[in-house]
């Protein structure tokens, strides 16, 4: 995408600078600049022909904050832009004259928020201000070279960890206003990887300062365990640097001992050495006591287990991990996953019941935070979010909005109203587990083995422990040898009756769906039952009348786990395609990153090759969607992966 089309993609604000003095206000709400904090923010004071000074702003991921030099380039970059020509503003096409531009990202370690200031025709000054709003000032330039060094860590782990703990809800940003660049693909002075790479030695010991993804429920923050590690794990994984960064660890474990062997193990196992990681794995549960690393170790070894179809040795491990750390979420939901893989239910339902949903539950997934409120009639600004005009695929780019809003007003409420759909993080992964035992025994088994195995809280509330005859003392006496079931678990029972009774009415007929938002609303019901050739068929059948977003995701995920089992060049060419038209999808709301497309294209081009897939795309689409496919997915593939596909 070219710099004029971000310059039109903003929010308009009442009065210049609402949205850098309203950021600033905000520093100290502890939920604004909780986690990983909020992303890079953009300002722009402009004026008109008639000296009318207009403000705005929109948000950016992505960027290299690793230096100011590198963000002060990208914004001359765009102060330029604005100046060269008329700008379309609402339907006009507008002469502006820029005042000021500025740019400011959060310093996770520092607490404070670092602003660049940029002026015509080129000077800029910098602040810093911390969460009590005070300016700081460092005393030499190593503190200063550190401070932005901690930029650069914090932008980048926000960058990727928004993806990662977004992805089962499609990467979707609700934050429309956030421009999102690829954050692998946009190091100004230097390889993002290797960067990354030679800063993480530093901040190493500062990693439990960051927290801990939620991707692990309530397991602690720890050295080996937060979002630092993860965010070095994925750029690994998807730059394949794996020969850059090994090196590096092996230097780290000289200073902090075996506790760096579970980043190496992590890193082999997801890097096409399994057999290294495991073997890493064994010898490291003999060097280290402490429960929490163990466990950590043993998650690994479990997970690895499941993956090759051995739930025996599976189950020991995460039985291993429950008794090390009881109170943590992952040992008891990898020795669910266990259970169900040996088809052990009764242990699989007990296990689940026993989940220690406390701590777990309040897990919070990162997410981009607004700074001004720009829904509905409370607005506060002005959006302008004008379509791009630089790459058009009609069915995608052309998408009918109200064709769509009309869908919401008449769709079955039945389907609209599955409350299963609102189930987030740690509800949502024990309900598809859930789902996987309901789909081996089928709803009345299921019904019979709960009522075997458990008391329901209505049951203990009415139990009399004053039984007299010898009957009711028997029934006394079965009861007591229940456990009572837990209320959050119960509730999943009720969600999982209502998914289940609108599958089976769509399977009789009695429910005909007839909108692309009335199929997807099947498909995803489908998904979460794990009827995945269902959900398959739904899915397919909305595409045929229009775009949607995350049917496309939903189907895209279908066929990549088709192609784990059964890979074909048709399957292949198929995800070509949706890949594309996500991509599409991306740009008309200028976002030119997705780990789901990379992790998928991954797969397609080490099978196909880099040429194949070009050809392919270039045969079937649009030069100007070609063009854009090769930005931002091939481009990526044969520039920032260290050679690791062939062309």
């Amino acid at each position: 995408m070219n710099e004029v089309q971000v310059d039109n993609y903003r929010v308009v604000e009442e009065t210049p600078g609402q949205a850098f003095n309203g950021r600033i206000a905000k520093l100290s709400d502890p939920e604004f600049v909780a986690s990983l904090g909020p992303q890079d923010l953009v300002t722009i004071a402009k004026h008109d022909s008639q000296k009318k000074t207009v403000g705005s702003f929109f948000y950016v991921a992505g960027l290299d904050t690793s230096d100011p030099a590198s963000i002060a380039v990208w914004l001359k970059q765009l102060m330029e832009c604005i100046q060269e020509k008329p700008q379309l503003w609402f339907g006009k096409n507008v002469k502006f004259t820029l005042e000021w531009i500025s740019f400011t990202t959060w310093n996770i370690f520092k607490q404070c928020d670092m602003t660049i200031k940029m002026y015509l025709p080129g000077t800029f000054e910098i602040d810093f201000v911390d969460k009590n709003r005070n300016k700081l000032q460092f005393d030499s330039d190593e503190d200063t070279d550190m401070a932005w060094a901690e930029a650069f860590i914090s932008g980048k782990m926000r960058d990727i960890m928004c993806m990662v703990e977004n992805r089962d809800d499609g990467e979707v940003i609700n934050v429309v206003e956030t421009r999102i660049y690829n954050p692998l693909m946009t190091g100004q002075l230097d390889s993002v990887d290797e960067m990354f790479f030679k800063l993480f030695p530093l901040f190493f010991p500062r990693g439990i300062e960051v927290g801990c993804p939620c991707i692990y429920g309530n397991m602690p923050s720890t050295l080996t365990n937060n979002y630092l590690v993860e965010t070095l794990c994925e750029i690994v994984r998807f730059t394949k640097s794996i020969d850059l960064c090994l090196p590096m660890l092996h230097e780290l474990k000289e200073a902090f001992g075996p506790l760096v062997n579970i980043i190496i193990a992590r890193i082999y196992l997801t890097n096409d050495k399994e057999l290294d990681g495991i073997k890493l794995i064994h010898d490291t549960l003999q060097e280290i006591k402490d429960p929490t690393y163990q466990c950590e170790l043993l998650l690994l070894q479990a997970k690895y287990l499941l993956k090759h179809d051995d739930p025996l040795l599976a189950l020991e491990a995460s039985q291993r991990g429950v008794d090390l750390t009881p109170n943590a979420f992952m040992p008891w939901f990898y020795l669910v996953k266990s259970y169900i893989a040996l088809g052990d239910n009764k242990n699989a339902l007990l296990s689940l019941n026993s989940l220690p949903m406390n701590l777990a539950s309040l897990a919070q997934k990162y997410q981009y935070r607004r700074i001004l409120n720009t829904d509905g009639n409370n607005a506060t600004v002005e959006l302008h979010l004008p379509l791009p005009l630089d790459v058009v695929l009609d069915e995608v780019t052309n998408l009918n909005s109200l064709l769509v809003m009309e869908e919401h007003k008449i769709v079955n409420p039945v389907l609209y109203n599955l409350k299963s759909a609102n189930l987030k993080n740690t509800f949502q992964w024990i309900y598809e587990l859930l789902c996987e035992i309901v789909k081996s025994l089928g709803w009345e088994k299921l019904l019979q083995l709960r009522a075997e195995l458990f008391l329901m809280e209505e049951e203990y509330d009415h139990l009399d422990a004053t039984s007299e005859t010898e009957s009711e003392k028997e029934v006394t006496r079965d009861i007591r040898g229940k456990r009572l079931c837990e209320r959050w678990f119960d509730n999943l029972f009720m969600l999982l009756y209502d998914d289940l009774r609108v599958h089976s009415q769509w399977q009789s007929n009695e429910l005909k769906p007839e909108t692309t938002l009335e199929w997807e609303l099947i498909g995803l019901c489908c998904f979460r039952l794990r009827q995945f050739q269902s959900a398959k068929a739904a899915f397919q059948n909305g595409l045929q009348k229009r775009f949607s977003s995350q049917s496309s995701r939903k189907l895209l995920q279908i066929l990549l786990m088709e192609r784990e089992s059964n890979p074909s060049e048709d399957t292949d060419l198929e995800i070509i395609t949706i890949c594309v038209k996500l991509c599409c999808w991306s740009h008309r709301w200028y976002a030119e990153f997705s780990m789901l497309l990379l992790d998928a294209m991954a797969k397609v081009v080490e099978n196909l090759g880099i040429t194949r897939v070009e050809n392919e795309v270039n045969s079937r689409f649009p030069e100007s969607v070609s063009g854009l496919f090769h930005d931002n997915i091939l481009r990526f593939f044969q520039e920032y992966s260290n050679n690791y596909y062939d062309e």
